[in-house]
């Protein structure tokens, strides 16, 4: 057992790490050292023999991985008295809930994300910075380059926001976007977790705040840390924070004006954003909505019990009685606002007194119109939030002579200021690795250390009758960005090349090449190089699984969009030179809209020259070493390039987009390709109408999808051909060589954080079906939902039983919006699809999924279930294929136990696939639409006995009695211009009269097509059936 203070009274055993940070350490850091005696053998006691740093950090270090992390597997006994209850001392829903027996329940921003391993060139760590008051910290380092390795960086110290109660500097909102921000400005930042309230009252805060500051300044003599101490310049410190982050900035800001940091050390900036300011007067906004500031002030007061009210100078700087500003401790500010935060006007006065305090340093003032409050961490790559960025980095970089002066302007993509800072203004988020969407997971590696190159690599869902008993393709991606901007770590590559993964069952490997200006051109074509390289090095049984264990070296395949097209043109003729090593041959190479030009315009650019001016201006900005524009590295079809005969691999495909202006240079690339003699095979994709990287922007889109449908094939193995043996397009196809190549609904859209209130995540909930599902929670407001368990749905979507997928975007934003409206919990389950996974495949995963979500009424290990679900409230739903999933779900519960006492309230069936024998309604007028739907079903359930199987025609003869329903309510829905609704209609009429002793009812939307609702979720009818599954859920 884990032996804490007497006067601890209560454990949560399902406390996330942030709250074992907050609770427990604190308490286990007071125990005697002889409790934590540092030993190996924890029997030889009863109290837990580890260290206290390994108690708080049992799995943090430099070079965690990007997994999830998790708590220590300590076993800790219930420390709860037998007389505790969930009775509420202080409810401050939907933030926190202070129990009468004093545990603290925190419920928004739970989530941890671990430290990550130099994504998008970002390396992070956790520190237990001030053991003797367990305060921690996150710390991060940039990309140690040839452009910073040999200079000092600044440093940033970072206060989270959260009303001093909430949040965390370990979860993913601060994490994602210090990334962005370290990975931008250069900076090392440390990323504070001080105590929270109530647990630790205020002035806690801003005492652990103050101090962690102090170990900062500390590192200037050479401290125990080498991130600071050997990298950092302690002559450009900035705090920053926002809400009540801001808050304590400015306080440590003021206190560093009265007392002296160590070894000298002088605070440079400070940047507030969106503070969390108050005062007993209302003002601006605060008048109009006396409620919103009742809130905060309530939150105050809670937190901070021995302070002298509302015009504490603690949070009103501007009070009467509060020391003047002149006396901050810092030479820059900057005060950030929100137009639609009730903060601002707080802020605004701020910004004003200091400004007429006498104050001897330098103010300024940022207002980002039509956004609300920390807008810039929930929507990053929104235009203001860069614009703030950007912002952020001029301040944090510049030392104490330098100026703004921009010394090369490439606006909107980057600009070079005259002190050899460059800011880049586009595409600058960080998307972190994911576990297991559509079920492809990805992690980050540093791949060339001595370069400082690293890579995002993907490996697709492992079926256990199909993937994993080969090896699969591997395909070695480059981003574009016209080898400035973007990056392998950025959300559009990420998200195309999870679905391109998912779809084409490839191993990726999307390579982070360093940029430029920092690094000129050639470093990224010999960096692009170098990584592929070291990916034939895996085939040597090299350090990584993913691919030494899972790829196919005779089927590496290299693609790349803009520049990246460019460096694929450029490695694939160096490959037709040089060995890649270990044997390893290229096979093919797919160049989308490639970034060429030369001297002499031609097409759309003698008409428009000032577009082929800009990308001409770039290249022989970031390529001084060249030739110019007729370099080969840049015109593969200028006078003195090599011969296109030399490319080495076999197979090319070009890609061209209708209005982008380098689609005649892609055109004349395979034109001269074609004609050169060059043995191999090339094809070009024109999509009209589309422009530059239109499938990165748009994936969902037909152009996107056919782009799709042509890059997979270029994967398959050395002997197979596209000869095709069941073509059921537009749906799906499948291959002599047993390929499937789905043709719809193959997008794949990232679980979001809090879009319309709405919290959403991606889990495998059975792995060992290798069965994921995507989980939704909607906002958890304080005078409804926090008060009580929400109903629990759990959804199946349609396509046949072989498309679409519960991460796809069309059953994303549905499920979104019917969670905000209805107030429910649910789980969209991504049952295994055909043909790959025959029927009944689909009807057992679904079944299996169904219990996994009963077990979690016994407390099981998720807290979105367990802690706010009622399971006396448990509806399915699914629509087309998933309607047809839903009622036979219902029938087996009528049948067999879900599990702990659950039992199933509702099913909503939405124009359910159901099918005969004997055509009925418009099926006999449409027998080709009937036979479509029929042909795919004897195609996926060889099994079963053909039409009339009770699985696919619940009213035909032989299946069993609808009267065994297991369930107590039942909502059909059908389409008037559905080839299905007479199934579903004669299924509900088949329902109502079978003596079913629940009720069923049906809502037919006339004039509408099969899941219309989906498809135009805003129509009149699809509000109408909304409504109804409000009411139905509720």
């Amino acid at each position: 057992m884990v032996v804490l203070k007497e006067d601890v009274k209560v454990f949560n055993p399902r406390m996330d790490k942030r709250e074992f940070h907050q609770i427990v350490l604190p308490y286990a850091l007071e125990v005697s050292s002889s409790a934590f005696p540092t030993q190996t053998n924890p029997c030889k006691s009863s109290k837990l023999e580890i260290s206290p740093l390994q108690f708080l950090l049992s799995s943090s270090s430099s070079s965690s991985s990007s997994s999830s992390s998790s708590l220590p597997d300590l076993r800790l006994p219930a420390l709860m008295d037998s007389t505790a209850t969930d009775e509420i001392a202080h409810d401050f829903r939907p933030y926190f809930i202070v129990f009468k027996d004093g545990r603290v329940q925190r419920l928004l921003e739970t989530d941890l994300v671990s430290p990550s391993l130099n994504p998008d060139g970002v390396s992070s760590k956790d520190l237990q910075i001030l053991p003797e008051l367990g305060v921690s910290a996150r710390l991060y380092l940039p990309k140690l380059d040839s452009g910073n390795a040999g200079r000092k960086l600044p440093i940033l110290v970072y206060y989270h926001g959260g009303s001093f109660c909430i949040a965390s500097a370990f979860c993913g909102l601060y994490h994602r976007y210090l990334t962005s921000l370290v990975a931008e400005a250069n900076v090392i930042a440390v990323s504070v977790e001080y105590r929270l309230a109530p647990e630790h009252p205020l002035p806690t805060g801003y005492d652990d705040s103050f101090a962690a500051l102090q170990w900062v300044a500390a590192h200037t003599a050479g401290g125990e840390e080498p991130w600071l101490s050997e990298h950092g310049d302690f002559d450009r410190i900035t705090i920053g924070g926002d809400s009540a982050g801001g808050n304590i900035v400015h306080n440590v800001a003021m206190r560093a004006g009265r007392e002296e940091l160590a070894h000298g050390v002088k605070l440079r900036g400070a940047i507030l954003v969106h503070p969390f300011f108050s005062g007993a007067e209302a003002i601006g906004d605060e008048v109009k909505y006396p409620e919103k500031k009742a809130m905060s002030d309530r939150f105050w007061m809670f937190s901070s019990p021995t302070t002298v009210g509302l015009d504490d100078p603690l949070i009103n700087p501007m009070a009467d009685g509060a020391p003047s500003l002149s006396g901050l401790g810092c030479a820059r500010v900057m005060v950030c606002l929100a137009e639609k935060d009730m903060l601002t006007d707080r802020g605004r006065v701020y910004y004003e007194r200091l400004r007429l305090s006498g104050w001897k340093g330098r103010v300024e003032i940022l207002e980002s119109e039509g956004e609300d409050h920390v807008f810039h961490l929930f929507n990053p790559t929104c235009e203001n939030a860069g614009v703030m960025m950007q912002r952020f980095v001029t301040l944090l970089a510049m030392d104490s002579t330098a100026t703004d002066e921009i010394a090369h302007d490439f606006r909107p993509r980057f600009i070079v200021f005259k002190d050899g800072r460059v800011q880049r203004l586009a595409y600058n988020d960080f998307v972190p690795p994911s576990l297991n969407p559509q079920g492809v997971s990805s992690k980050d590696l540093q791949i060339l250390p001595e370069l400082g190159v690293s890579a995002r690599l993907y490996l697709p869902k492992l079926d256990v009758d199909h993937d994993a008993r080969r090896k699969l393709p591997i395909l070695v991606y480059y981003h574009g960005g016209f080898f400035c901007i973007a990056s392998a770590f950025g959300g559009l590559h990420h998200h195309y090349l999870t679905s391109l993964v998912a779809e084409a069952k490839v191993v990726a490997v999307s390579v982070e090449y360093r940029r430029a200006p920092e690094h000129p051109i050639p470093t990224a074509h010999d960096d692009s190089w170098a990584a592929l390289q070291w990916v034939a090095a895996q085939s040597a049984g090299e350090l990584e699984p993913w691919l030494s264990e899972h790829g196919d070296f005779d089927r590496v395949t290299i693609a790349g969009d803009s520049a990246g097209g460019n460096i694929v043109h450029n490695l694939a003729m160096r490959a037709g030179r040089e060995e890649l090593g270990h044997g390893v041959k290229l096979r093919g190479a797919i160049v989308v809209h490639p970034f060429f030009t030369g001297e002499k315009a031609i097409g759309d650019e003698v008409k428009y020259p000032e577009s082929k001016a800009v990308g001409d201006r770039i290249w022989m900005f970031i390529s001084p070493t060249t030739v110019g524009l007729d370099d080969p590295l840049i015109n593969p079809m200028g006078d003195g390039a090599p011969s296109l005969t030399g490319l080495g691999c076999t197979r090319v495909l070009v890609c061209a987009a209708g209005m982008d202006r380098l689609t005649f240079r892609g055109r004349a690339y395979y034109e001269w390709l074609r004609s050169s003699g060059w043995k191999g095979t090339v094809e070009i994709l024109e999509s009209e109408g589309e422009d530059h990287v239109f499938h990165l922007r748009n994936l969902t889109c037909q152009n996107a999808g056919v782009m799709m449908q042509r890059f997979w094939p270029l994967a398959m193995d050395s002997t197979a051909t596209d000869e095709i043996v069941h073509d059921f397009r537009p749906r799906f196809i499948v291959f002599k060589d047993g390929r499937v190549q789905r043709l719809a609904f193959n997008d794949f859209v990232p679980p979001s954080l809090n879009p319309q209130g709405v919290s959403s995540k991606d889990l495998q909930i059975l792995p060992e079906l290798g069965v994921s599902a995507r989980l939704y929670l909607p906002k958890l407001d304080v005078d409804d939902d926090a008060r009580r368990k929400l109903p629990i749905l759990v959804y199946y979507h349609g396509g046949g039983f072989c498309i679409a997928s519960a991460f796809g975007g069309l059953h994303h934003h549905y499920l979104t919006s019917l969670v905000a409206e209805a107030k429910v919990v649910a789980v969209s389950v991504d049952y295994r699809r055909a043909p790959e996974h025959p029927i009944p495949t689909a009807h057992d995963d679904s079944w299996a999924a169904l219990q996994w979500v009963a077990a979690q009424s016994a407390g099981g290990l998720e807290p979105w279930l367990s802690e706010h679900g009622d399971f006396d409230s448990v509806t399915i739903a699914g629509d087309s294929a998933g309607g047809n999933i839903v009622h036979n779900l219902a029938m087996r519960a009528g049948r067999e136990e879900l599990g702990h006492g659950v039992k199933l309230r509702g099913a909503i069936v939405v124009h359910p696939f159901f099918t005969g024998e004997k055509a009925i309604g418009d099926e006999v007028k449409y027998p080709e639409r009937k036979a479509e739907g029929d042909r795919i079903w004897m195609f996926i359930s060889p099994t079963t006995v053909g039409l009339d199987d009770p699985l696919i025609n619940p009213i035909g003869d032989g299946a069993s009695s609808l009267d065994g329903m297991g369930c107590t309510r039942v909502l059909v829905c059908a389409a008037g211009m559905d080839r299905l609704t007479f199934r579903g209609r004669a299924y509900y009429e088949w329902l109502r009269s079978s003596g079913w002793k629940g009720t069923v009812e049906i809502l037919e939307s006339e004039g509408e097509g099969h899941v219309f609702h989906l498809v135009n979720p805003t129509c009149e009818n699809a509000g109408i059936m909304m409504k109804r599954f409000v009411s139905f859920l509720n």
